[in-house]
């Protein structure tokens, strides 16, 4: 079902690509009058997913660029808001650990319609996720006890966003984590599945510009 959630989201990207271009008569952001306008933007987000057995919540912050209010091109970061205790044991490594999970990257996303009340976006993360073991008792913290795993991260997503006023809109949706590939990976830890994530957040647009 996960597979098939992140197959719909790319064939829904590509189709309304495709009919952008056809109604548009193929422009491109190279052609004459294409770029409309262009705002600065931010946008807080919260994250929960459950990994280890565990529910996990992050806390995000994207910022990039947002063209013609449909393209956006930026950066993410975040991170676990709560360190876990897994139930059961997520490594060869002493039962005092507690994990962290960090997440950073390239954002891009496309806005079907936004200037509808009701409108959808498909993100799409590309970044790195990170899982650091570490001992539980910080008093007698040892840095050598550190324990890291990096994965390259493809995270395709589905977005429900409502327009509250001109530079704020609120934004519901999920996406899906696919750790495609290893990046580092200690010996001992464990290598989280890839997982669901249930999104909310707020984007500001902090600067707009439309073309004169």
């Amino acid at each position: 079902m996960k597979k098939h959630l992140m197959v719909f989201c790319i064939n829904l990207l590509v189709i309304g690509l495709h009919a952008q271009a056809q109604d548009e008569g193929q422009k491109n952001l190279f052609s004459k009058n294409a770029l409309q306008s262009w705002e600065l933007v931010v946008a807080p987000e919260g994250n929960w997913a459950s990994i280890f057995d565990n529910n996990v919540f992050f806390g995000q912050i994207s910022a990039g660029i947002s063209i013609n209010q449909r393209w956006f091109v930026g950066a993410y970061l975040g991170q676990s808001i709560e360190e876990i205790r897994p139930s059961s044991s997520i490594s060869n490594l002493p039962a005092e650990e507690e994990v962290d999970f960090y997440q950073y990257g390239m954002q891009l996303a496309y806005t079907f319609s936004p200037n509808k009340l009701l409108h959808v976006s498909i993100p799409l993360h590309l970044g790195v996720f990170q899982t650091e073991v570490h001992e539980a008792n910080r008093f007698n913290y040892d840095d050598d006890w550190d324990y890291d795993h990096y994965a390259f991260a493809v995270e395709p997503g589905l977005n429900l966003e409502l327009n509250l006023l001109n530079p704020l809109r609120f934004y519901a949706g999920m996406r899906y984590r696919w750790l495609a590939a290893d990046i580092y990976r200690e010996e001992g830890i464990s290598r989280p599945s890839n997982h669901l994530l249930v999104q909310a957040g707020m984007r500001i647009a902090l600067l707009s510009r439309p073309k004169n």
